[in-house]
């Protein structure tokens, strides 16, 4: 596998169609990797095919892209998932820019709808949910959707890899996910996408959460629990190793009224839950770094230094 990095691109997308940055990317990967005259002329196309595709989106940047309906891009997305296993022997993929990860507690919701051309939705989060099963590439790739019909393939980068965590476990279909801030890119094959190189920047949402449209709610009735119950099978979760369980819990029982205190001791077990999978730095947002001092709770100063 080839993998082509432009994370120097994130500002001007043209750059990433220099004829150095070409020429050198092609003369290193196809010499380091002995490719034949027949891949690295599939190569060239590739780059060339993906040049043109960011030149068209940066001329575009800004504008309301031309997105496929939900029925169009469910049998491109499931064809191409058939074929996963008839990948050609040395597949080529272009990974999107790199940027900073969100770190603001406030943000309002948009839609697929609103989505524009290469743009980083700064301020704002999309509430989706998967309609196909996951596919590995470089990322994890799944077509989402969102309560108005729409839908858009996203791809998780920087997960954990199918040994260590299975990506049905990630995202199936039916799972809910909030994303903070999207990004709008386009990738290899011409397709857009959302990107999310951040694990901080996804949330599992309970399908009972407050920011869970209506109709994709549970549609039976039951008697509403407390952020004390939902937080004790996070604790359960835990002490059975099922980490990634628990942060669903607690990050279910955060969605529920509770005093002040509560909510702290939630934090702070979703912290340890976080340090668990190696997410350290949104280990640190639950237990507050920025505002810790020599009052805080012993347990919130640890977990601070665990994840430092």
């Amino acid at each position: 596998m080839t993998i082509f990095f432009s994370q120097h691109l994130h500002q001007t997308p043209r750059q990433f169609c220099s004829a150095l940055f070409w020429s050198s990317c092609i003369s290193l990967t196809f010499k380091m990797n002995r490719f034949t005259p027949s891949q690295e002329e599939r190569g060239n196309r590739a780059i060339a095919a993906h040049c043109n595709a960011l030149r068209e989106s940066e001329a575009r940047q800004g504008q309301r892209p031309n997105l496929n309906s939900k029925e169009e891009a469910y049998s491109k997305f499931m064809l191409t998932l058939s074929s996963a296993n008839e990948e050609p022997e040395h597949p080529i993929y272009f990974v999107c820019p790199s940027y900073p990860p969100c770190t603001k507690t406030q943000l309002e919701r948009m839609y697929i709808a609103d989505l524009r051309h290469c743009t980083h939705h700064r301020g704002s989060y999309l509430i989706l949910r998967a309609v196909t099963p996951p596919k590995r590439i470089v990322g994890i790739r799944v077509l989402m959707e969102d309560d108005k019909g729409d839908a858009i393939q996203l791809q998780l980068n920087m997960q954990e890899d199918e040994e260590r965590r299975v990506a049905t476990n990630i995202v199936d279909v039916g799972r809910i996910i909030l994303i903070k801030e999207p990004y709008f890119e386009v990738m290899e094959n011409g397709e857009y996408a959302l990107c999310v190189d951040h694990p901080s920047d996804i949330m599992h949402v309970h399908p009972d959460g407050r920011k869970v449209p209506r109709e994709w709610q549970l549609k039976t009735v039951s008697v509403r629990q407390t952020a004390e119950i939902i937080k004790l099978k996070g604790n359960k979760a835990m002490s059975e190793a099922r980490y990634w369980d628990a942060l669903s819990q607690y990050t279910h029982a955060l969605d529920q009224p509770a005093a002040a205190k509560e909510v702290e001791i939630i934090k702070r077990n979703r912290s340890l839950a976080y340090l668990k999978t190696k997410h350290f730095d949104t280990a640190l947002l639950n237990v507050g770094y920025t505002s810790l001092n020599s009052k805080s709770a012993e347990k919130a100063l640890f977990r601070a230094a665990e994840a430092l």
